[in-house]
Protein backbone atom coordinates (compact mmCIF):
# COMPACT_ATOMS: atom_id res chain seq x y z
CA UNK A 1 0.00 0.00 0.00
CA UNK A 2 1.29 3.89 -0.99
CA UNK A 3 1.08 6.42 1.62
CA UNK A 4 -0.94 8.93 0.89
CA UNK A 5 -1.14 12.59 2.64
CA UNK A 6 -3.81 11.45 4.42
CA UNK A 7 -1.72 8.72 6.00
CA UNK A 8 0.41 11.65 7.35
CA UNK A 9 -2.72 13.56 8.41
CA UNK A 10 -3.97 10.60 10.81
CA UNK A 11 -0.94 10.13 11.97
CA UNK A 12 -0.59 14.49 12.88
CA UNK A 13 -3.93 14.11 14.49
CA UNK A 14 -2.96 11.05 16.88
CA UNK A 15 -0.01 12.77 17.93
CA UNK A 16 -2.08 16.39 18.30
CA UNK A 17 -4.05 14.21 20.65
CA UNK A 18 -2.10 11.81 22.48
CA UNK A 19 0.02 15.25 23.74
CA UNK A 20 -3.05 17.20 24.57
CA UNK A 21 -4.51 14.06 26.62
CA UNK A 22 -1.14 13.41 28.64
CA UNK A 23 -0.34 17.11 29.25
CA UNK A 24 -4.07 17.49 30.88
CA UNK A 25 -3.66 13.99 32.89
CA UNK A 26 -0.07 15.60 34.04
CA UNK A 27 -1.41 19.19 34.51
CA UNK A 28 -5.12 19.76 34.74
CA UNK A 29 -4.36 23.40 33.74
CA UNK A 30 -1.74 23.36 31.54
CA UNK A 31 -3.89 26.20 29.34
CA UNK A 32 -4.26 29.43 28.89
CA UNK A 33 -3.45 32.45 28.00
CA UNK A 34 0.49 33.91 27.81
CA UNK A 35 0.51 37.38 26.37
CA UNK A 36 -2.82 38.94 25.72
CA UNK A 37 -2.82 43.18 23.89
CA UNK A 38 -6.24 44.66 22.66
CA UNK A 39 -7.51 47.50 21.12
CA UNK A 40 -8.01 48.97 24.17
CA UNK A 41 -4.75 48.79 25.97
CA UNK A 42 -4.16 52.51 24.83
CA UNK A 43 -7.09 53.72 26.10
CA UNK A 44 -6.98 52.73 29.64
CA UNK A 45 -9.35 49.63 28.91
CA UNK A 46 -11.95 51.60 27.09
CA UNK A 47 -13.28 50.25 23.90
CA UNK A 48 -13.58 53.60 22.43
CA UNK A 49 -15.57 53.02 18.67
CA UNK A 50 -17.09 50.31 19.79
CA UNK A 51 -14.75 47.71 18.44
CA UNK A 52 -12.32 45.34 20.01
CA UNK A 53 -9.32 43.79 18.35
CA UNK A 54 -6.72 41.32 19.61
CA UNK A 55 -3.76 42.42 18.47
CA UNK A 56 -0.97 39.95 20.18
CA UNK A 57 -1.99 36.81 21.27
CA UNK A 58 0.09 33.86 22.53
CA UNK A 59 -1.83 30.90 24.00
CA UNK A 60 -2.11 27.24 24.58
CA UNK A 61 -6.28 26.06 24.25
CA UNK A 62 -7.97 23.67 26.52
CA UNK A 63 -7.03 21.12 23.55
CA UNK A 64 -3.67 21.79 23.64
CA UNK A 65 -3.40 23.98 20.61
CA UNK A 66 -0.75 26.37 20.77
CA UNK A 67 -1.81 29.87 19.10
CA UNK A 68 -0.29 33.41 18.26
CA UNK A 69 -1.58 36.52 16.87
CA UNK A 70 -0.27 39.18 16.05
CA UNK A 71 2.26 41.15 13.90
CA UNK A 72 4.29 39.08 12.00
CA UNK A 73 3.86 35.69 14.29
CA UNK A 74 5.46 32.53 13.77
CA UNK A 75 7.34 34.30 10.58
CA UNK A 76 3.70 34.67 8.42
CA UNK A 77 1.37 37.47 8.74
CA UNK A 78 -2.14 36.52 10.76
CA UNK A 79 -4.47 35.02 8.17
CA UNK A 80 -7.53 36.09 10.26
CA UNK A 81 -8.18 39.16 11.96
CA UNK A 82 -9.36 38.94 15.82
CA UNK A 83 -11.83 41.69 16.08
CA UNK A 84 -15.52 42.02 17.24
CA UNK A 85 -18.10 45.11 16.82
CA UNK A 86 -19.73 45.02 20.29
CA UNK A 87 -23.24 46.69 19.25
CA UNK A 88 -25.13 43.79 18.39
CA UNK A 89 -23.97 41.32 20.93
CA UNK A 90 -23.99 43.75 23.90
CA UNK A 91 -26.63 47.02 24.24
CA UNK A 92 -25.23 49.63 25.51
CA UNK A 93 -27.67 48.98 28.96
CA UNK A 94 -25.98 49.86 32.03
CA UNK A 95 -23.90 47.24 33.76
CA UNK A 96 -24.36 44.57 31.41
CA UNK A 97 -21.53 42.81 30.09
CA UNK A 98 -20.09 39.66 28.46
CA UNK A 99 -16.99 37.47 28.04
CA UNK A 100 -15.13 37.24 24.84
CA UNK A 101 -13.90 34.43 23.91
CA UNK A 102 -11.13 32.67 21.09
CA UNK A 103 -12.77 29.68 19.30
CA UNK A 104 -10.99 27.39 16.99
CA UNK A 105 -13.04 24.55 15.48
CA UNK A 106 -12.68 20.88 16.32
CA UNK A 107 -10.59 19.05 14.11
CA UNK A 108 -12.41 15.93 12.58
CA UNK A 109 -11.48 13.42 10.31
CA UNK A 110 -12.44 14.48 6.68
CA UNK A 111 -12.07 18.20 7.07
CA UNK A 112 -11.14 19.66 3.75
CA UNK A 113 -11.85 23.38 3.24
CA UNK A 114 -11.75 26.57 5.13
CA UNK A 115 -15.52 26.84 4.19
CA UNK A 116 -16.58 23.37 5.61
CA UNK A 117 -15.70 24.73 9.51
CA UNK A 118 -11.51 23.12 9.05
CA UNK A 119 -9.62 23.56 12.14
CA UNK A 120 -7.06 25.52 9.99
CA UNK A 121 -6.34 27.87 6.94
CA UNK A 122 -3.99 27.78 4.66
CA UNK A 123 -1.13 30.71 4.92
CA UNK A 124 1.01 30.95 1.83
CA UNK A 125 5.21 32.26 2.88
CA UNK A 126 7.09 33.41 0.05
CA UNK A 127 10.78 33.31 -1.02
CA UNK A 128 11.16 31.30 1.90
CA UNK A 129 14.95 30.34 1.18
CA UNK A 130 17.40 27.36 1.83
CA UNK A 131 19.17 27.58 5.32
CA UNK A 132 21.86 24.79 3.89
CA UNK A 133 22.53 25.14 0.38
CA UNK A 134 22.11 28.41 -2.29
CA UNK A 135 19.54 27.50 -3.60
CA UNK A 136 16.52 29.33 -4.99
CA UNK A 137 14.09 30.59 -2.29
CA UNK A 138 10.74 28.59 -2.76
CA UNK A 139 7.24 29.56 -1.76
CA UNK A 140 5.66 27.48 1.00
CA UNK A 141 2.12 27.13 1.77
CA UNK A 142 1.43 26.50 5.71
CA UNK A 143 -1.29 25.52 7.57
CA UNK A 144 -2.82 28.46 10.86
CA UNK A 145 -5.31 28.05 13.11
CA UNK A 146 -8.78 29.46 11.99
CA UNK A 147 -9.06 31.48 14.93
CA UNK A 148 -11.97 33.72 15.65
CA UNK A 149 -13.74 35.33 18.25
CA UNK A 150 -17.17 35.23 19.90
CA UNK A 151 -19.44 36.53 22.60
CA UNK A 152 -19.93 34.13 25.23
CA UNK A 153 -18.48 30.13 25.13
CA UNK A 154 -18.85 28.86 21.34
CA UNK A 155 -21.19 25.82 21.35
CA UNK A 156 -18.93 22.82 22.93
CA UNK A 157 -19.01 20.10 20.13
CA UNK A 158 -17.90 22.04 17.61
CA UNK A 159 -15.23 24.21 18.64
CA UNK A 160 -13.24 25.06 21.68
CA UNK A 161 -13.17 27.89 23.55
CA UNK A 162 -10.76 30.43 25.50
CA UNK A 163 -12.40 33.19 27.50
CA UNK A 164 -9.76 36.14 27.08
CA UNK A 165 -11.44 38.94 28.79
CA UNK A 166 -14.70 40.51 30.34
CA UNK A 167 -16.26 43.86 28.70
CA UNK A 168 -18.76 45.82 30.35
CA UNK A 169 -20.65 48.76 29.74
CA UNK A 170 -20.36 51.36 32.16
CA UNK A 171 -20.39 54.80 32.00
CA UNK A 172 -21.50 55.49 28.93
CA UNK A 173 -18.82 53.27 27.86
CA UNK A 174 -17.85 50.34 26.94
CA UNK A 175 -14.93 49.53 29.16
CA UNK A 176 -12.27 45.87 29.79
CA UNK A 177 -14.16 44.68 33.37
CA UNK A 178 -11.80 43.37 36.20
CA UNK A 179 -11.22 39.75 34.57
CA UNK A 180 -8.62 37.23 34.71
CA UNK A 181 -8.32 34.66 31.71
CA UNK A 182 -7.28 31.20 32.09
CA UNK A 183 -3.45 31.76 32.38
CA UNK A 184 -0.09 29.76 32.06
CA UNK A 185 1.97 32.95 33.70
CA UNK A 186 1.08 35.84 35.89
CA UNK A 187 2.66 38.72 34.24
CA UNK A 188 4.59 40.99 36.43
CA UNK A 189 2.57 44.30 37.07
CA UNK A 190 -0.93 41.99 36.12
CA UNK A 191 -4.13 42.12 38.07
CA UNK A 192 -2.89 38.98 40.68
CA UNK A 193 0.71 39.54 41.23
CA UNK A 194 -0.21 43.42 41.83
CA UNK A 195 -3.09 42.34 44.22
CA UNK A 196 -0.46 39.44 45.86
CA UNK A 197 2.16 41.93 46.24
CA UNK A 198 -0.08 44.50 47.88
CA UNK A 199 -0.98 41.74 50.44
CA UNK A 200 2.96 41.37 50.88
CA UNK A 201 3.78 44.75 52.01
CA UNK A 202 0.70 45.02 54.11
CA UNK A 203 2.59 42.10 55.75
CA UNK A 204 5.56 43.37 56.10
CA UNK A 205 4.59 46.76 57.20
CA UNK A 206 2.34 45.09 59.85
CA UNK A 207 5.19 42.63 61.11
CA UNK A 208 7.91 45.72 60.88
CA UNK A 209 5.62 47.59 63.31
CA UNK A 210 6.09 44.75 65.54
CA UNK A 211 9.55 43.77 65.90
CA UNK A 212 10.59 47.03 68.28
CA UNK A 213 7.77 45.53 70.85
CA UNK A 214 8.37 42.20 70.31
CA UNK A 215 12.09 42.70 71.21
CA UNK A 216 11.18 44.68 74.87
CA UNK A 217 12.82 43.38 77.76
CA UNK A 218 11.09 44.12 80.43
CA UNK A 219 9.69 42.22 84.03
CA UNK A 220 7.02 45.10 84.52
CA UNK A 221 2.96 45.30 82.59
CA UNK A 222 5.25 45.75 78.90
CA UNK A 223 6.57 42.21 78.95
CA UNK A 224 2.84 40.97 78.58
CA UNK A 225 2.60 43.13 75.39
CA UNK A 226 6.20 41.72 74.04
CA UNK A 227 4.80 38.26 74.22
CA UNK A 228 1.89 38.98 72.23
CA UNK A 229 3.99 40.95 69.69
CA UNK A 230 6.65 38.16 69.40
CA UNK A 231 4.14 35.40 68.93
CA UNK A 232 2.30 37.75 66.33
CA UNK A 233 5.52 38.61 64.62
CA UNK A 234 6.48 34.49 64.51
CA UNK A 235 3.00 34.06 62.31
CA UNK A 236 3.63 36.68 60.18
CA UNK A 237 7.63 35.82 59.42
CA UNK A 238 6.48 32.34 58.82
CA UNK A 239 5.09 32.80 55.44
CA UNK A 240 6.16 36.04 54.10
CA UNK A 241 9.63 34.81 52.95
CA UNK A 242 8.59 32.20 50.30
CA UNK A 243 5.37 34.29 49.69
CA UNK A 244 7.63 37.14 48.48
CA UNK A 245 10.00 35.02 46.46
CA UNK A 246 6.80 33.79 44.86
CA UNK A 247 5.57 37.22 44.15
CA UNK A 248 8.60 38.71 43.78
CA UNK A 249 10.27 36.03 41.80
CA UNK A 250 9.63 34.84 38.09
CA UNK A 251 6.59 34.34 36.81
CA UNK A 252 4.78 31.40 37.55
CA UNK A 253 1.40 29.55 36.95
CA UNK A 254 -1.37 31.36 38.71
CA UNK A 255 -1.82 28.12 40.58
CA UNK A 256 1.42 27.98 42.14
CA UNK A 257 0.82 31.94 43.23
CA UNK A 258 -2.93 30.95 44.93
CA UNK A 259 -1.14 27.91 47.07
CA UNK A 260 1.60 30.58 48.15
CA UNK A 261 -1.48 32.80 48.69
CA UNK A 262 -3.46 30.54 50.89
CA UNK A 263 -0.24 29.07 52.84
CA UNK A 264 0.47 32.89 53.92
CA UNK A 265 -3.11 33.41 55.28
CA UNK A 266 -2.43 30.09 57.51
CA UNK A 267 0.31 31.61 58.97
CA UNK A 268 -1.42 34.89 59.30
CA UNK A 269 -4.03 33.24 61.11
CA UNK A 270 -1.24 31.91 63.76
CA UNK A 271 -0.42 34.86 64.41
CA UNK A 272 -3.95 35.45 66.41
CA UNK A 273 -4.55 32.70 69.37
CA UNK A 274 -7.77 30.58 68.23
CA UNK A 275 -8.44 31.61 64.26
CA UNK A 276 -8.65 28.60 62.18
CA UNK A 277 -8.76 30.17 58.38
CA UNK A 278 -11.88 28.87 56.46
CA UNK A 279 -11.91 26.26 53.86
CA UNK A 280 -10.90 28.88 50.85
CA UNK A 281 -12.75 28.30 47.31
CA UNK A 282 -10.83 25.85 45.25
CA UNK A 283 -8.90 27.32 42.76
CA UNK A 284 -11.01 28.18 39.53
CA UNK A 285 -8.64 28.43 36.77
CA UNK A 286 -11.45 29.68 34.36
CA UNK A 287 -12.48 32.99 36.89
CA UNK A 288 -9.06 32.68 39.52
CA UNK A 289 -9.76 36.14 40.66
CA UNK A 290 -12.67 35.72 42.90
CA UNK A 291 -10.53 33.03 44.74
CA UNK A 292 -7.21 35.35 44.91
CA UNK A 293 -10.12 38.21 46.55
CA UNK A 294 -11.36 35.79 49.18
CA UNK A 295 -7.68 34.69 50.65
CA UNK A 296 -6.35 38.32 50.31
CA UNK A 297 -9.83 39.60 52.04
CA UNK A 298 -9.37 37.29 55.11
CA UNK A 299 -5.76 38.25 55.51
CA UNK A 300 -6.65 42.24 55.37
CA UNK A 301 -9.41 41.44 57.84
CA UNK A 302 -6.99 39.42 60.50
CA UNK A 303 -4.76 41.83 60.26
CA UNK A 304 -6.83 44.65 60.78
CA UNK A 305 -7.50 42.74 63.95
CA UNK A 306 -4.25 42.44 65.41
CA UNK A 307 -3.64 43.53 68.78
CA UNK A 308 -7.08 44.54 70.05
CA UNK A 309 -8.39 45.53 66.25
CA UNK A 310 -7.07 49.51 66.04
CA UNK A 311 -6.49 50.27 62.29
CA UNK A 312 -4.09 53.03 61.13
CA UNK A 313 -5.21 55.04 58.49
CA UNK A 314 -1.72 57.19 57.04
CA UNK A 315 -2.04 60.68 56.78
CA UNK A 316 -0.53 62.39 52.67
CA UNK A 317 2.41 64.44 52.89
CA UNK A 318 0.94 68.10 52.07
CA UNK A 319 2.23 71.12 51.52
CA UNK A 320 5.04 72.82 53.38
CA UNK A 321 6.07 69.78 55.16
CA UNK A 322 3.36 68.97 56.76
CA UNK A 323 0.45 66.13 56.71
CA UNK A 324 -3.10 65.92 55.72
CA UNK A 325 -6.22 63.70 56.14
CA UNK A 326 -9.59 63.90 54.65
CA UNK A 327 -11.66 63.04 58.17
CA UNK A 328 -14.74 61.23 58.15
CA UNK A 329 -17.62 62.58 59.98
CA UNK A 330 -18.39 58.80 62.15
CA UNK A 331 -14.64 59.58 63.10
CA UNK A 332 -15.28 62.98 65.00
CA UNK A 333 -17.63 61.52 67.65
CA UNK A 334 -15.15 59.88 70.34
CA UNK A 335 -12.39 62.54 69.34
CA UNK A 336 -8.93 61.30 67.65
CA UNK A 337 -6.19 59.17 67.96
CA UNK A 338 -2.96 59.93 65.75
CA UNK A 339 0.04 58.65 66.10
CA UNK A 340 3.45 60.28 65.35
CA UNK A 341 6.68 58.32 64.28
CA UNK A 342 10.26 60.20 64.71
CA UNK A 343 12.44 60.66 61.64
CA UNK A 344 14.81 58.34 60.78
CA UNK A 345 17.57 58.19 63.95
CA UNK A 346 15.89 60.26 65.90
CA UNK A 347 14.19 59.32 69.21
CA UNK A 348 10.88 59.18 70.05
CA UNK A 349 10.94 62.61 72.13
CA UNK A 350 11.64 64.57 68.75
CA UNK A 351 8.06 63.52 68.05
CA UNK A 352 6.89 64.58 71.18
CA UNK A 353 8.46 68.22 70.99
CA UNK A 354 7.16 67.87 67.06
CA UNK A 355 3.53 67.86 68.74
CA UNK A 356 4.02 70.42 70.86
CA UNK A 357 4.80 72.99 68.26
CA UNK A 358 2.93 71.96 65.51
CA UNK A 359 -0.40 73.53 64.25
CA UNK A 360 -3.51 71.15 63.80
CA UNK A 361 -6.50 72.02 62.01
CA UNK A 362 -8.57 71.86 59.20
CA UNK A 363 -7.06 73.11 56.22
CA UNK A 364 -9.48 75.75 55.56
CA UNK A 365 -8.60 77.46 59.00
CA UNK A 366 -4.96 77.01 59.04
CA UNK A 367 -4.95 80.48 57.90
CA UNK A 368 -6.89 81.76 60.53
CA UNK A 369 -4.48 80.05 62.87
CA UNK A 370 -1.59 81.31 62.04
CA UNK A 371 -2.95 84.89 62.01
CA UNK A 372 -3.84 84.19 65.76
CA UNK A 373 -0.52 82.18 66.89
CA UNK A 374 -2.29 79.51 67.85
CA UNK A 375 -1.67 75.61 67.92
CA UNK A 376 -5.28 74.95 67.01
CA UNK A 377 -6.77 71.55 68.05
CA UNK A 378 -6.06 70.46 71.16
CA UNK A 379 -3.53 67.36 72.13
CA UNK A 380 -3.69 65.45 74.93
CA UNK A 381 -0.15 62.82 75.13
CA UNK A 382 -1.20 59.42 76.27
CA UNK A 383 -0.07 57.18 79.01
CA UNK A 384 3.31 54.65 77.71
CA UNK A 385 0.64 51.64 78.50
CA UNK A 386 -2.21 52.84 76.48
CA UNK A 387 0.08 54.17 73.58
CA UNK A 388 1.72 50.64 73.33
CA UNK A 389 -1.68 49.14 73.37
CA UNK A 390 -2.72 51.13 70.68
CA UNK A 391 0.39 51.71 68.29
CA UNK A 392 1.96 48.09 69.04
CA UNK A 393 5.34 50.09 68.39
CA UNK A 394 7.41 51.89 71.65
CA UNK A 395 8.99 54.63 68.60
CA UNK A 396 5.72 55.96 68.04
CA UNK A 397 4.29 59.01 70.08
CA UNK A 398 0.47 58.29 70.84
CA UNK A 399 -1.72 61.58 71.04
CA UNK A 400 -5.66 62.76 71.42
CA UNK A 401 -6.47 65.69 69.29
CA UNK A 402 -9.84 67.06 70.97
CA UNK A 403 -11.54 68.16 67.50
CA UNK A 404 -13.97 70.89 68.71
CA UNK A 405 -13.61 74.24 66.65
CA UNK A 406 -10.80 73.92 65.06
CA UNK A 407 -11.63 70.32 62.80
CA UNK A 408 -14.33 70.04 60.82
CA UNK A 409 -16.27 66.55 59.67
CA UNK A 410 -16.24 66.12 55.68
CA UNK A 411 -12.62 68.64 55.41
CA UNK A 412 -9.21 67.79 55.30
CA UNK A 413 -7.23 67.48 58.97
CA UNK A 414 -3.68 69.27 58.10
CA UNK A 415 -0.64 69.29 61.02
CA UNK A 416 2.36 70.81 60.30
CA UNK A 417 4.85 73.49 61.75
CA UNK A 418 4.80 75.45 58.41
CA UNK A 419 7.60 77.61 59.20
CA UNK A 420 10.74 77.66 57.42
CA UNK A 421 12.99 78.40 60.40
CA UNK A 422 10.98 75.48 61.96
CA UNK A 423 13.73 73.95 64.91
CA UNK A 424 11.85 70.52 65.25
CA UNK A 425 12.39 68.15 61.86
CA UNK A 426 8.68 67.01 60.59
CA UNK A 427 8.02 63.17 61.34
CA UNK A 428 8.47 60.31 59.49
CA UNK A 429 4.66 59.84 58.70
CA UNK A 430 1.62 60.15 61.03
CA UNK A 431 -1.07 57.77 61.16
CA UNK A 432 -4.50 58.64 62.84
CA UNK A 433 -5.76 54.97 64.54
CA UNK A 434 -9.57 54.00 64.22
CA UNK A 435 -10.79 52.05 66.91
CA UNK A 436 -12.20 48.47 66.65
CA UNK A 437 -15.76 49.98 66.62
CA UNK A 438 -15.03 52.46 63.83
CA UNK A 439 -13.31 49.85 61.49
CA UNK A 440 -16.35 49.13 59.56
Amino acid sequence: MLLAPQHMQQQGLRQEMLVAYQAGLLAPCAWGVVRLESSADADGGIVTDGKIAITVLEAILPDGTAVSHGPNSNGVGSPVSLSLDLAPVLPAVEGRSLRLYLTLPHRHAGDVAPDSGARFVPVVQRAVPDENTDADPIELTRLAPALALCAGPPPADRSVGLPLMEIAYRNGAYRIAAYVPPSLLYPSGGTLQSLCAGIADKVRRQAGGLTALAGLSATDWRAALAGEAAAELRGLAAGLPGFEALVFGPPAHPYRLYLGLTALAGAVAAAVPGTLPPRFPAYDHMDALPCFQAVAGFIETTLAGLGGGWRAVPFETGAEGGFRLDIQPEWLAAGLVIGVLPPEGADIETAHRYMGACLIGSESRLQGLRKRRVLGAGRQRLPERDALSIARRPDMAVYRVQPEGEIAAGEALAIGIFQAEASVPPPAGIVLFLPPEKTG
